[in-house]
């Protein structure tokens, strides 16, 4: 009990709560007691989709005791979509994603993981220890047979839209649609209006068009080898009219030449009468 009083003077936080400090937003993961720090996950100014370089900061209990409560404060949840919630119905496609995704994360979450790779999970804490956390999360993807980005992606989705089941569920929702709005990490997309978290608040915004800073690379062997066959067509077709060409002048100097001879030569008839 009376670790418990001290955890609430500490930590007046909910557990997964979205905390403001001077603009930036922060979602609370986890208190390192033995350490006296918090566990935080960096959100910045306008958080919208989870980053692929998520990682967990920790901010000292000495240096924050006195903005906790004050200039810390925690704010509603504006980050996690409300078809998260567990009340709102999921279809098939979105159930068997789901499904999926939780198969993968329990044994990472209950200490299974952790406990076949040696770690004695009474003192690790995946939250906690970056070393055991990578450790853990590249031999669950060795063991299911997905790339270690998906994996971590899949676990920081959890801490980024605040814990739970639904925190890991697809997002089919946030990508358009007809009557449906679309969330993008960056870039626009034409003929679709979307919404996007702005100022902390959700707000309609107007696209103006896909904008491509850095156009798409063309692949270059198809053109290479249409340019090789190309060059190789035209160059054949030019070496045969050379050849033509001479062949055609030669064959006709050489007709000259003979009907030349055929007429300077006499005849039976001229021979007789020149005699």
């Amino acid at each position: 009990m009376e670790g418990l009083q001290q955890f609430d003077v500490i930590c007046p936080f909910d557990a997964w709560s979205l905390l403001e400090w001077s603009g930036d937003y922060f979602r609370f993961v986890h208190l390192d007691w033995e350490r006296r720090r918090y566990a935080v996950l960096p959100m910045g100014r306008k958080p919208r989709l989870p980053p692929d370089d998520c990682e967990i900061a920790f901010w000292a209990y000495e240096r924050v005791a006195l903005l906790v409560g004050t200039v810390i404060r925690q704010v509603p949840d504006f980050v996690r979509p409300d078809f998260m919630a567990e009340n709102v119905p999921l279809k098939k496609r979105e159930e068997d994603k789901l499904t999926f995704r939780t198969e993968i994360m329990s044994p990472i979450l209950n200490g299974e993981i952790a406990t076949e790779l040696g770690f004695n999970v009474q003192d690790v804490d995946i939250y906690l220890d970056a070393s055991v956390r990578d450790s853990v999360i590249s031999a669950q993807a060795k063991r299911v047979g997905l790339r270690r980005i998906e994996v971590r992606r899949i676990f920081f989705d959890r801490l980024w839209f605040g814990g739970g089941e639904r925190s890991i569920m697809p997002r089919y929702r946030m990508r358009g649609g007809r009557g449906a709005s679309r969330v993008k990490k960056r870039g626009n997309k034409v003929g679709r209006p979307r919404e996007e978290f702005r100022g902390g608040k959700l707000r309609q915004v107007k696209d103006k068009g896909r904008v491509t800073p850095n156009p798409p690379k063309i692949s270059t062997n198809k053109l290479a080898s249409k340019s090789l066959v190309s060059s190789m067509s035209m160059r054949f077709v030019a070496r045969r009219t050379w050849l033509s060409a001479i062949w055609s002048y030669a064959m006709g100097t050489c007709c000259d030449q003979g009907q030349g001879l055929i007429q300077s030569s006499p005849g039976p008839a001229q021979a007789e009468q020149r005699r």
